[in-house]
């Protein structure tokens, strides 16, 4: 036995789905008003900071010490090893497991970094102390 909706039931499911439809629009209209959390920018401190330091590590491993000018403070670009020419790749490479913290304060930041040696389990990340300067960019200044 097949049961009949009443005459006026057409109407009543159009209104419901009419009001369905508004109140979605209304609850989209909602959540983009809403501000979402978004990633630091590419160009904050923190950003150039992490990029700095991750361009350092990959000169290094690589031996190409010609890349260290602009990664290092001024003050520390005449001790480049090797009077600026690129050197051997290391044996053992570095790499940056994290960042725990990153302090800014004016034109000067801290930050203190996991760091491990890259296809070696036996040695723990170690916790480094990195001092940063402001010189028209980030730049790793220890």
């Amino acid at each position: 036995m097949r049961h009949r909706l009443p005459a006026y039931a057409p109407g009543i499911a159009r209104a419901k789905a009419v009001s369905a439809v508004a109140t979605a629009a209304i609850g989209a209209a909602l959540l983009a008003s809403c501000p979402s959390p978004s990633p630091a920018p590419a160009d904050s401190a923190e950003s150039q900071i992490k990029q700095v330091t991750q361009d350092y590590i990959t000169a290094v491993n690589t031996g190409k010490m010609t890349d260290m000018p602009p990664l290092i403070c001024s003050k520390f670009v005449p001790s480049i090893p090797g009077d600026g020419e690129n050197l051997p790749e290391s044996a053992k490479k570095a790499q940056v497991d994290g960042f725990e913290d990153i302090t800014v304060s004016g034109d000067t930041a801290t930050a203190q970094l996991a760091v491990s040696v890259i296809d070696d389990s036996t040695q723990e990340p170690a916790i480094v102390d990195m001092l940063y300067v402001d010189e028209d960019g980030w730049k790793i200044c220890q």
